[in-house]
């Protein structure tokens, strides 16, 4: 069994909800959660770490705020890291910075090509072509990629669409913890259509295949059948527990 553990002392822990990202040549990136040190050498914790196939440490990135950071339990660690085109990489967290890195060169302490204040992120973003859709606690955000590496802000949801999304079509759908499922247009981030499916954990994902999406609530699996056209994309639905 291969395995991998931060140089923390305690905490530091990859716990994002997506897991791990995987490149093509097999390397994977974490993001790590507020480890023990405040202050002198970097733990490695707050970061996003590159790992080889064998899980051995090859690259990492950390704010330069990553001491108190780690003091305030304002780590990278509450998003999975997003890979993008052009062999870029983006990552946010608990303290309202989103960081665009190299994947390639992941660059140390402080190593960022751009920093944007931007939001809280929690859980996993979804991405199409050049542009993602980043979970914010104060609703979605469609980041894009620009010209010269660097991102712009397309649209922002309404504030109660939080829920990590998933992309089918020309519509999101996002899932917030009190049970309410939420379709937006992809173009304008527009609510097009919403519908209650019962209590959910803070993290659950819709899960789309072949016209339906599967929701794991607290007392059981509701399937909601899609209709063909985006725009009505949850308004015709069927619902199974």
């Amino acid at each position: 069994m291969l395995t991998h553990q931060v140089a923390s002392t305690r905490e530091g822990g990859i716990w994002a909800p997506p897991g791990p990202v995987l490149d093509s040549p097999g390397h994977l990136y974490v993001t790590v959660g507020n480890g023990a040190a405040t202050q002198g050498t970097w733990d490695h914790s707050d970061s996003v770490l590159r790992l080889s196939p064998a899980l051995h440490l090859e690259d990492g990135f950390a704010p330069r705020s990553w001491p108190s950071d780690n003091a305030s339990d304002l780590d990278l660690g509450s998003l999975g890291p997003v890979l993008l085109p052009h062999g870029l990489l983006y990552a946010n967290g608990k303290a309202g910075q989103g960081y665009l890195l190299r994947a390639g060169h992941l660059g140390g302490i402080g190593g960022q090509i751009q920093t944007l204040a931007l939001c809280r992120a929690y859980g996993g973003a979804a991405v199409r072509g050049p542009s993602l859709v980043n979970p914010c606690s104060d609703g979605l955000r469609q980041l894009t990629l620009a010209s010269g590496a660097r991102l712009v802000t397309d649209w922002h949801a309404p504030q109660a669409v939080t829920g990590s999304p998933v992309i089918g079509g020309q519509t999101i759908y996002s899932l917030d913890p009190g049970g309410v499922l939420y379709a937006l247009n992809a173009a304008t981030g527009q609510v097009r259509a919403t519908l209650s499916v019962g209590a959910t954990s803070r993290f659950a994902t819709p899960t789309l295949s072949r016209g339906r999406m599967f929701i794991g609530t607290l007392s059981g699996v509701v399937a909601v059948g899609i209709t063909s056209k985006p725009a009505r994309a949850t308004r015709a639905v069927a619902l199974n527990r």
